[in-house]
């Protein structure tokens, strides 16, 4: 063999090693995003589950004092709690099953507009409310889980935009980095209206 080809062979090796590395470092931090956006999912089903049970608070101390704006949180809550507490984010990829209530076909589509307009229609009906009227803890509790809302839909939104980044790329494309894994959905949930003043 002559020096020349051995040359040639320690080169090609070396570029098929990095592209090897390239793509383990790629398919690597594929596999930290997706751990993110599912952390970021928990996280935002789990403050929309906590507001559910503020707005039921906020409903039962309105009901003495104006029963048609408590029959109304009560409707819109009714409606947000009538979705798997997941539909408004898609689909998990390791779903635990939920017992509340039988599996359906459309239970795996990703997520569901009539769940986000059902959490929309919740969350504009308590950002509409007089919360001065409200004993201070109740009203602490929601601007707190309103803020919460917030900041969980950014940050789980901010994962969807880095995944969905990294995934469109065309070498993860080409070579299935993300093996079966379902691409994540953005989130549109109606942030609450700064205060007039």
């Amino acid at each position: 063999m002559s020096g020349e080809l051995v040359v040639l062979l320690v080169v090609v090796a070396v570029l098929v090693l990095a592209a090897m590395l390239g793509a383990y470092l790629t398919a690597h931090r594929l596999d930290r995003l997706h751990i993110r956006t599912d952390l970021a999912r928990a996280s935002l089903i789990g403050v929309l589950e906590r507001r559910h049970t503020v707005g039921a608070a906020v409903a039962r101390d309105l009901a003495a004092r104006d029963p048609a704006c408590a029959e109304r949180l009560t409707r819109a809550l009714a409606d947000a709690r009538s979705h798997l507490p997941g539909e408004v984010v898609g689909v998990d990829p390791a779903p635990a099953p939920d017992r509340r209530r039988p599996a359906r076909d459309d239970d795996l589509v990703g997520s569901s507009p009539d769940a986000e307009l059902a959490e929309n229609r919740l969350g504009v009906i308590l950002a509409g409310l007089e919360t001065a009227a409200l004993p201070d803890d109740l009203e602490a509790e929601l601007d707190d889980v309103t803020d919460r809302v917030a900041m969980a839909r950014r940050f789980y939104n901010d994962a969807v935009r880095d995944t969905r980044s990294l995934r469109e790329q065309a070498l993860v494309r080409w070579l299935r980095l993300a093996g079966h894994a379902p691409m994540p959905d953005y989130v549109e949930l109606v942030d609450a209206p700064a205060p007039a003043g």
